[in-house]
Order: structure tokens, then C-alpha cells, then sequence
């Protein structure tokens, strides 16, 4: 019985855990700064919660666009961006 006990406790805080980091975190601007005169963008940048949406056009092979991108932390927590 114990480890059904300790089994739901497990479950339970994975769901907890994993929507306090939506909640805490967010993307606050994302800007353009510099790009290769061979480079299209073809829309402006969207966002969806914590995911971007670029849509570029690269014609040549070193072809690059860099980007200014704020992250808001309101939590205690230290996380790592992934691609």
C-alpha cells in the first residue's frame, strides 16, 4: 500500500512541477538585429507560449539572420534553452 502511496505522489508532483514552468516563464520580445543582405523574411515573428515562429529565406550557402530574444524568469528555478 505504501508504494502505491509513494507511486501517486511521484505522478502527482510531475504534473505540478511541469505546469508551474509554463506559468513562470515567458517570452517578453523578439527582435530582428541583423541579417545577410541575401535573406528573405517571408512573415514577421510569431510566438505560441514558449515557441517561435521564424520563416526565413536563406538563397546561399553562410546565409544568417541573428536575433534579439527576451526571456522573462519569474521563478527561482535556473533553465536551460534547448533548440
Amino acid at each position: 500500500m505504501k508504494r502505491i502511496y509513494l507511486f501517486l505522489l511521484i505522478i502527482l508532483s510531475v504534473f505540478l512541477i511541469g505546469s508551474v514552468k509554463a506559468e513562470n516563464v515567458s517570452i517578453k520580445s523578439v527582435e530582428l538585429i541583423e541579417k545577410d543582405d541575401d535573406t528573405e523574411v517571408l512573415s514577421e515573428v510569431s510566438s505560441n507560449n514558449l515557441d517561435l515562429n521564424i520563416d526565413l529565406k536563406f538563397y546561399n550557402t553562410g546565409d544568417y539572420a541573428k536575433y534579439k530574444i527576451i526571456i522573462q524568469n519569474n521563478s527561482e528555478e535556473d533553465y536551460v534553452i534547448s533548440n
